[in-house]
């Protein structure tokens, strides 16, 4: 059956195809010679007229499969294709899309990197109308048959993981990702924050322990859980704290203005006042003379 016989925009697997495949597997794998840039507009709109002639597919790796074939041959039971985006690579025209059979006899072909950019030369099938992944309608692909081999040869540049960050690929998307990572990190730390202060506002006051805290705990724990039933004191936690902080160096500070007074001195006034004035004053000083002084004995008359 030869190749005019292919009706476009009906199943892949027809005879018509295997006229194709039979003349694909004496071809020079990926040989470029006399290849050129298809119209995939003309292609479409008058498939016929350029059916089995030679192209060069031209754009990035996107996808693979394969397909089920109804006769075996030197190509085997299916046959592997790669799906390759052209025009605006980045773009989401679903229809921007060829299909490229691959008739590998020494083995399956290799795997390319996703949007890898590709240089395939293939003959023109038709016409295959299915349905497409992203618009999930029936679309029509241009269809080629192309001689497969060493994979280095059909690659047109280095994998996206390799090019340079500015460039188009892996490196444009982390960029583009800082600012979204930076706007998380700083909504939660916010988060953070007004829950921070939401739990200290709503901390409970324990009164039963007032009193017994401030010896078990010191006196700066025990001043702040008193802080808490004085109604003078801000609500925040931190300006309350700020204030007492205030108060016990306004009250340092006035404990230091007040006046020493020398060792000597307080040790001469202490015992002053010890003298002066006594606990219990003897009953017979001279500050204290007796009422009735003692009476002497008269002299007794010799013998």
């Amino acid at each position: 059956m030869q190749l005019d016989s292919a009706r476009d925009r009906a199943a892949l697997d027809e005879g018509a195809l295997y006229a194709l495949l039979a003349a694909a597997v004496d071809w020079k794998p990926f040989d470029a010679t006399g290849a050129r840039v298809p119209d995939y507009d003309a292609l479409r709109s008058d498939p016929v007229s350029a059916r089995g002639a030679w192209f060069l597919i031209e754009g990035a790796f996107v996808g693979e499969g394969e397909v089920s074939l109804a006769r075996p041959g030197p190509w085997g039971q299916a046959l592997s294709f790669w799906v390759i985006k052209y025009g605006d690579v980045e773009g989401t025209d679903g229809d921007k899309i060829a299909v490229v059979l691959l008739v590998d006899p020494d083995g399956k072909p290799g795997h390319p990197e996703f949007k890898q950019p590709m240089r395939v030369p293939a003959a023109f099938f038709k016409v295959w109308r299915d349905q497409e992944r992203t618009l999930k309608e029936p679309t029509d692909f241009v269809t080629f048959v192309a001689r497969a081999g060493d994979l280095q040869a059909a690659l047109a540049g280095p994998p996206p993981a390799s090019r340079p960050r500015n460039s188009t690929g892996g490196g444009v998307m982390v960029q583009s990702s800082w600012p979204l990572v930076l706007v998380i990190l700083i909504a939660l730390g916010a988060a953070w924050f007004m829950m921070r202060r939401v739990l200290k506002t709503m901390r409970l006051p324990v009164p039963q322990r007032v009193h017994h805290g401030r010896a078990e705990r010191g006196d700066d724990e025990a001043e702040e859980e008193s802080a808490e039933f004085r109604d003078d004191l801000p609500e925040d936690p931190a300006e309350a704290m700020l204030v007492l902080q205030r108060e016990r160096e306004e009250q340092a500070r006035l404990a230091q203005a007040q006046p020493k007074k020398n060792p000597i001195d307080a040790l001469a006034e202490l015992e002053q006042t010890h003298h002066t004035t006594p606990e219990h004053p003897p009953e017979h000083s001279p500050e204290h003379p007796s009422e009735h002084p003692p009476q002497q004995d008269e002299p007794r008359p010799s013998a």
